[in-house]
């Protein structure tokens, strides 16, 4: 079994890295080369502005990366969610953005002939709780006024259990890191890509944004973050806007394909899919960061809820991170004179990702897009998203207080945190050698959880990670935390 997501399986990621150019000036600088950015760029390639475009890692090592690949409008019962948090209207208006999406991204597939893996299907979301049937009644009343095409259903086509659920057509599946590879192939052509190149810091400076990065300076009249988090609190102020949850996937054999994809309606979420002619893939026991600590006990559960079902052989296991907003919209758009930024897809990144793209591109150009309002960083706050957002930041505070108290967990096999010199440290032995680093994450100072599964240090308030030498997995971290 390989401990990597499958989409890896099939491609080599390039390490081939076009020379950093020290102080170069450009008229619009993308921050981060995932769904997201690629498709800002794929929108600005017939600007006629010198537009470049960094990357921490090699492009395709990211989140996007880790996604089941999934372009789908329903969601699982989102709407009436957002009704409930904001409007019908807003409801409505969402519906209307991820069908814009699926079909952005059918066209750019056409239109360039990517060989993605794309393939229609059908949609489930369903329940095995009869008390949440109540709650599809409220979905199916939202799908009614808007002359959305559903079944109502008892049973899943692969046998998995279900007492009651929705059957949705117009959604398809797709490879999600051959798709971003292909937009890297048309951007790159006109677009520079610097990979392996971290942005730390965006400042003002005579009138331009000076942007300090770990190869040098880069200025900008235009910037456009697409990091997975910012990696800055603010202006944004992300961190007290959203929470992390995580999500734990699998990949096995299978002798039947199923031309579906499905979804639970409540967490832990568990989430199914197929691909190619023999793979299907499950995700399931999501849940906040800052609430569960255990990874090796939650692989362990993912595979014991898939051999309880199934019997093909498990190939490939991994997680994922998701930000999640309190109001189950993401958050896209200007967040300062000449700043732009997406995040917070909400486990949606497949077709928010593409969204984006065209949402942030038109904005840099004062462009009207009937989206930019629902997905405003500065929208209106409603009484229900105020208490979905306190509730979030306090179980973030709650944890914040606790990583400081208990820093030994009794999971720990191999790590236990000590102190030296009236600093934390975490020390991880491989039964031959002890790897030691600072154990406080550098993005907001929360104290860092040793995950067994992955054998990395993790941030529980706002998902950084590091590798048992310190150095940086994923972000809103920057720096490492590595002993000098």
């Amino acid at each position: 079994m390989k401990r990597e997501a499958i989409w890896k399986e099939d491609l080599k990621i390039t390490e081939e890295t076009i020379p950093f150019e020290q102080d170069l000036a450009v008229d619009i600088l993308i921050i981060g080369a995932g769904l997201s950015g690629m498709s800002c760029a794929m929108n600005l390639l017939n600007s006629n502005k010198k537009i470049a475009i960094i990357e921490k890692e090699h492009v395709g090592e990211g989140i996007t990366s880790l996604s089941t690949g999934k372009l789908d409008f329903m969601q699982g019962l989102v709407y009436h969610k957002i009704i409930n948090v904001r409007s019908f209207l807003d409801a409505k208006l969402y519906y209307e953005s991820q069908m814009d999406a699926i079909n952005l991204a059918t066209q750019i597939i056409n239109d360039y002939h990517i060989n993605c893996n794309y393939v229609k299907t059908n949609g489930y979301v369903f329940t095995n709780d009869e008390k949440e049937i109540p709650t599809f009644q409220k979905e199916i009343s939202f799908y009614e006024k808007m002359g959305i095409p559903y079944e109502e259903i008892t049973r899943l086509p692969n046998g998995y259990p279900c007492l009651y659920g929705i059957k949705t057509m117009g959604s398809a599946v797709i490879h999600p890191l051959k798709y971003l590879l292909e937009l890297k192939k048309i951007v790159e052509k006109k677009i520079p890509i610097y990979e392996k190149v971290t942005a730390k810091e965006i400042k003002r400076s005579y009138g331009k944004f000076k942007v300090t990065t770990s190869k040098g300076i880069l200025w900008a009249k235009k910037v456009i973050v697409c990091t997975h988090y910012p990696f800055f609190i603010k202006p944004a102020y992300i961190p007290f806007k959203t929470h992390i949850e995580k999500s734990y996937v699998l990949a096995s054999k299978t002798n039947k394909i199923y031309k579906m994809h499905a979804i639970t309606s409540k967490k832990p979420i568990t989430s199914m899919r197929y691909y190619k002619n023999d793979v299907f893939l499950m995700a399931t026991n999501s849940h906040t960061t800052s609430s569960k600590d255990d990874d090796k006990k939650h692989f362990q559960d993912l595979e014991n809820e898939y051999l309880s079902h199934f019997d093909g052989k498990i190939t490939h296991i991994w997680s994922t991170h998701d930000i999640m907003t309190s109001d189950h919209l993401p958050y896209i758009g200007k967040i300062d004179t000449n700043l732009f930024l997406a995040t917070g897809f909400n486990k949606w990144g497949m077709t928010n990702g593409i969204l984006s793209g065209k949402i942030l591109a038109d904005l840099v150009f004062n462009k009207k897009n009937k989206y930019m309002d629902l997905f405003s960083l500065s929208r209106k706050q409603t009484p229900k998203k105020f208490v979905n957002l306190m509730v979030s930041n306090f179980q973030t505070s709650k944890t914040f207080v606790s990583m400081k108290l208990e820093k030994n967990k009794n999971f720990y096999q191999r790590a236990k945190v000590i102190k030296e010199n009236g600093k934390d440290i975490g020390v991880y032995s491989d039964g031959k050698k002890e790897y030691r680093v600072y154990n406080k994450c550098p993005h907001m100072g929360c104290s860092l959880l040793f995950n067994e599964g992955d054998k990395t240090w993790d941030c529980p308030c706002h998902g950084s990670r590091f590798t048992i030498q310190g150095d940086v997995i994923s972000g809103p971290s920057t720096y490492s935390i590595r002993i000098k």
